[in-house]
């Protein structure tokens, strides 16, 4: 199985590692953390996208949501 787990756009979250293409054996696993630095008091959401060589399920998309930062006067 091949795949790309792809950049997220400027924003509060990031993909920390193991984020870009990956090759898997059988019965393999990738493992990747996704950062987030709300940077606006609303709540904010995107979505990451994975795509794979797997007929079945060429993308998976997992949606992302943080509630921003209360700014103390």
């Amino acid at each position: 199985l091949t795949g790309t787990v792809h950049a997220l756009p400027a924003g509060p979250f990031r993909v920390d590692s193991a984020g870009g293409a990956f090759q898997l054996g059988r019965k393999g696993k990738i493992t990747f953390r996704i950062l987030c630095k709300p940077d606006a008091p609303e709540q904010q959401f995107e979505k990451l996208y994975i795509e794979s060589s797997d007929p079945r399920n060429p993308v998976t998309i997992i949606n992302l949501s943080t509630t921003g930062f209360l700014k103390r006067l």
